[in-house]
């Protein structure tokens, strides 16, 4: 067995768990031409490094982006937008960062609409951060946590 340089691999593995996390043994057999014995070898190196998490069984396993994840994305120069990479990156996973820490929980999955108008209403608001936690604090979610604590 060749052996595999893990360095590479994490700069595009955390995608390819979010897009094929119960499919992400195959995916790696086909992108490194692997075997799968080899891919579940890497895959438990990953999970061990924190890198991936592993849900499910053992002989079913999906796997998710674990604790120490890295997103890697590359945008051509050519034709780029000054504000395009915190517009369509940073911005929204800012935004929900900072409803989870607010609120103190997950989003669930009726709150997706509201996390979504949150980062939209950022670039509004000039991706301003007293402009988001108003928003945050004006929120139904943040009325029902508080409510739900006794504040």
């Amino acid at each position: 067995m060749a052996r595999i340089e893990l360095a590479p691999l994490t700069q595009w593995i955390t995608q390819a768990a979010v897009r094929h996390g119960d499919e992400l043994p195959a995916h790696l057999m086909q992108r490194l031409s692997i075997s799968r014995r080899s891919a579940s070898h890497v895959l438990r190196k990953l999970v061990a490094m924190q890198w991936l998490q592993s849900l499910g069984t053992p002989r079913r396993p999906q796997y998710i982006p674990g604790a120490l994840r890295q997103v890697v994305k590359r945008y051509p120069i050519e034709g780029l937008e000054e504000d395009a990479p915190w517009r369509r990156d940073f911005a929204p996973c800012f935004a929900r960062r900072l409803f989870r820490y607010a609120t103190g929980h997950q989003e669930t999955a009726g709150e997706e609409a509201l996390l979504k108008n949150l980062a939209d209403g950022q670039a509004a608001a000039g991706y301003r951060v007293r402009a988001l936690l108003s928003a945050i604090a004006k929120s139904d979610a943040f009325r029902r946590t508080a409510l739900a604590e006794g504040n």
